[in-house]
C-alpha cells in the first residue's frame, strides 16, 4: 500500500509555541519585498499534477473533495493497476489543503506537550496485483474505489470502465505537456484550483451546521441492510458522506444527491449481496456523468406512473378516432352522425310529429314511423391517442458543441426506439453559426432520423433567440395540424448568446460588415422574449444547462424560469441522462392538471 506523503493533517487547534520562521516569511513578507511568486515554491520540491487537470475520474476527484473537507471520514483508499494515475491524484490533494501551522524547534514540527489528538487526512492507493489488502483495515477507510477494471475488493457497482478514445487523447496530451512544462498547465487549472480550495475551506466551516432527517438515515441504513453490509460503519461513514457532500455545495441540509453520494462511494463497494441496483446508483461508462439529479428524476417518473398509471393523451375530433360520446354538430355539415343520440332527441317529439303528419297527409297515405328533424342530429365526437412532440433544440456553437449535439442525437435515437407504443415524436432544431435549422422534423421514422443525423452540424456563433423562436413555431405547426397532443421543448445549452434576431432573419440592416452588433443586455433580452412566448404560448419547456458552474452567468435558470419551464443542470449530459430528464418531465407534464 502506497500512502501519500503530500497529504498534510489539518489544523485541529493552534499549536503553542513559535511558528517557524520560515513558514512565517512565506506567509507574511518583509516590507517592501513582494510576495514569492508560484516559480519560487516549485524549487522546494518535485511539482505534482494539479487535481483539476486530471481527464476523467470523476468518481475519484469527487471522493477527494469530500475527504478533504471532512477528514473524519478515516480516509480514502484508492485501486488501480498501474498507470491509472491513483498516486497523481493523491498527491494532486495537497494543493488543495489549507496550510497548517508548525513549532519552530520540533523535529516532528509540533510542541511535544501537547498531547491534543491528531487528525491525519488519509490517502492510500494500491495495486491488486500485488496482493489483496485484508478487509478489516479497508473497513476503517470510509471510501474504498477502484481507478480502473473492477477488482474483487472495491467490486460494487461503481463502474469506471476504460476511457474513450477522446478521453485517452487529451489525457496523453495534457500529461505531454506537463512533462514539456509544468508551467502552463499549473496556470491553467489555478483558478479551478483555487476554487475547490475555497470550497473546501467553506465547507469545514459549514459541516457543524449541516442537518440530516431521520427518515434520511432511515434510507441509508436500509441500503446497507439490503446490501448485507456487516458492521455499522458503512451506515455511520454514509451519514458522514451524505453531510459534508451538502457542505460542499453550500447547503445546510442533505437532499437526495447527497444520499446518492452516500450510497454510491460508501455502501455499494462494502455490499455483500450484489443485487444490480437500480440505474440510478451506477456511474456511466466513457467518463460521462449521469444526470446528477438521476436519483431524484427517477423516484418523481415512479410516483407518477404509480398515482396515474400509464397517462394517455387524447386527441379530439370529428372524422377520426374512436366514437366516445355525441356533441351537438358544429356548423351545417355533420361529418359523423350520431344515430343513437340522434334518435333519442328524437324520440319525445315523434307523437306530436306523427299527428302533424296524419293532419297533413292525404286519406289511407301511409306515414313514417320514425320523424327526424335537423335540430335533433347529434354528431359524433371522435378521440383518439397521441403521442406527445419533443423538441430538442440544441446548442451547437462553440467548444462543446460537438459533445452536446452527440447526446441529443443519441437521447432522439433512444427515445425514438422507445416511443412506438406512446405515438411519440421527435424534433431535432441545431442552432449554430447564424441561425437555427430544423435538422429532423417531427417524426416517429426511426430510419428518417438516421438519415438524418449521420451528419452533425455545429460551430460558430450561437443564435439562441432564433433557435428558440423556430423552435416555437414548429411546436405551434405540429399542434395546429392535430398530430400531437403535448408539445415540450427540450432545451440543451449554457445560455450565451451572441447571434442577434436581426441577423438571424437576414435583416439588411444587420448583414453588412458594418452592421452595429447588439449588446450582451439586447441579446438577454430577445432570448427572454422568446421564453416568454414559451409561457404564453401553453408549451411545455425542459432546459438542461450545460454551463461550466466554475464560470457559471445563471442566465439559463432566468431563461427557464421566463419560460416556466423545468431546470436541470447537467454540464456533461449524456444521452442517457437526457432521455431520463425528458421522460420524467413529460411524465410529470401528463399528470398535472
Amino acid at each position: 500500500m502506497r500512502v501519500s506523503r503530500e497529504t498534510a493533517p489539518v489544523r485541529p487547534c493552534r499549536p503553542r509555541g513559535l511558528v517557524t520562521k520560515a513558514v512565517a516569511e512565506v506567509a507574511d513578507p518583509p516590507a517592501g519585498e513582494a510576495s514569492p511568486e508560484p516559480e519560487a515554491y516549485g524549487a522546494l520540491g518535485p511539482r505534482s499534477y494539479p487535481l483539476a487537470a486530471v481527464v476523467g475520474m470523476d468518481h475519484i476527484k469527487q471522493a477527494l473533495l469530500l475527504g478533504a473537507a471532512d477528514v473524519g471520514l478515516g480516509g480514502i483508499a484508492i485501486a488501480g493497476r498501474r498507470g491509472t494515475a491513483k498516486s497523481v491524484m493523491a498527491r494532486g490533494v495537497h494543493a488543495l489543503l489549507p496550510p497548517i501551522e508548525v513549532v519552530e524547534g520540533s523535529i516532528c514540527n509540533a510542541d511535544p506537550s501537547d498531547r491534543g489528538g491528531c487528525k491525519p487526512l488519509l490517502i492510500a492507493t494500491y495495486n491488486p496485483e500485488e496482493g489483496t489488502l485484508r478487509e478489516h483495515l479497508l473497513d476503517r477507510i470510509a471510501i474504498t474505489l477502484s481507478a480502473g477494471e473492477l477488482d474483487g475488493v472495491t467490486a460494487g457497482w461503481v463502474k469506471n470502465v476504460p476511457f474513450s478514445l477522446e478521453d485517452r487523447v487529451k489525457a496523453v496530451d495534457a500529461a505531454s505537456r506537463f512533462q514539456d512544462a509544468s508551467a502552463p498547465t499549473l496556470a491553467e487549472a489555478a483558478e479551478l484550483t483555487e476554487s475547490l480550495r475555497t470550497n473546501i475551506t467553506f465547507a469545514r466551516e459549514y459541516l457543524p451546521d449541516v442537518q440530516i432527517q431521520e427518515k434520511q438515515i432511515e434510507y441509508l441504513v436500509e441500503e446497507a441492510r439490503r446490501g448485507a453490509v456487516m458492521g455499522h460503519r458503512a451506515e455511520l461513514f454514509a451519514v458522514r458522506v451524505a453531510r459534508v457532500s451538502a457542505a460542499l455545495e453550500g447547503r445546510d441540509r442533505v437532499d437526495a444527491d447527497d444520499l446518492q453520494k452516500a450510497v454510491q462511494l460508501v455502501i455499494l463497494p462494502r455490499a455483500l449481496i450484489k443485487d444490480r441496483p437500480p440505474e440510478e446508483f451506477m456511474f456511466e461508462a466513457e467518463g460521462v456523468i449521469l444526470d446528477p439529479a438521476l436519483l431524484a428524476l427517477a423516484q418523481a417518473q415512479q410516483r407518477a406512473q404509480g398515482r396515474s398509471g400509464r397517462a394517455k393523451t387524447l386527441i379530439f375530433s370529428e372524422d377520426r378516432g374512436r366514437y366516445i360520446k355525441p356533441m351537438l354538430p358544429k356548423g351545417d355539415k355533420v361529418r359523423r352522425l350520431a344515430v343513437d343520440a340522434t334518435l333519442r332527441s328524437a324520440a319525445p317529439y315523434q307523437l306530436s310529429r306523427r299527428a302533424r303528419a296524419k293532419a297533413a297527409a292525404a286519406p289511407g297515405a301511409a306515414i313514417r314511423p320514425v320523424f327526424v328533424e335537423r335540430t335533433d342530429m347529434r354528431a359524433k365526437r371522435m378521440a383518439r391517442k397521441a403521442g406527445a412532440l419533443l423538441v430538442f433544440v440544441v446548442d451547437a456553437s462553440g467548444s462543446m458543441a460537438l459533445n452536446r449535439m452527440a447526446a441529443a442525437k443519441g437521447a432522439v435515437m433512444r427515445l425514438l426506439s422507445e416511443s412506438y407504443a406512446s405515438r411519440d415524436q421527435v424534433c431535432l432544431i441545431p442552432f449554430y453559426g447564424d441561425q437555427a435549422q430544423v435538422l429532423l422534423p417531427p417524426s416517429k421514422s426511426i430510419a428518417m432520423a438516421k438519415r438524418r443525423l449521420d451528419s452533425l452540424p455545429c460551430g460558430g456563433g450561437s443564435p439562441l433567440a432564433h433557435g428558440m423562436s423556430l423552435a416555437v413555431r414548429t411546436a405551434l405547426q405540429a399542434r395546429q395540424r392535430g398530430e400531437v397532443g403535448r408539445v415540450m421543448l427540450v432545451l440543451i445549452t449554457d445560455g450565451r448568446a451572441n447571434i442577434g434576431l436581426a441577423r438571424s432573419n437576414e435583416e439588411p440592416d444587420a448583414m453588412g460588415p458594418d452592421a452595429v452588433k447588439p449588446t450582451t443586455e439586447q441579446l438577454k433580452e430577445e432570448v427572454l422574449l422568446m421564453a416568454r412566448r414559451v409561457l404564453v404560448s401553453n408549451l411545455q419547456m425542459l432546459l438542461i444547462d450545460t454551463e461550466n458552474k466554475f464560470v457559471s452567468t445563471g442566465f439559463a435558470e432566468e431563461i427557464a424560469k421566463a419560460a416556466g419551464a423545468k431546470y436541470y443542470y447537467l454540464p456533461n449530459a449524456s444521452d442517457k441522462s437526457i432521455a431520463a430528464a425528458t421522460t420524467s418531465a413529460m411524465n410529470e407534464a401528463k399528470i398535472s392538471p
